[in-house]
């Protein structure tokens, strides 16, 4: 789950604070 680019997470991290 360590790709170089991760949309999920980046979804996730940018949902959260948003």
């Amino acid at each position: 789950m360590a790709s170089v680019f991760s949309p999920n997470k980046l979804l996730k991290q940018f949902a959260k604070p948003i």
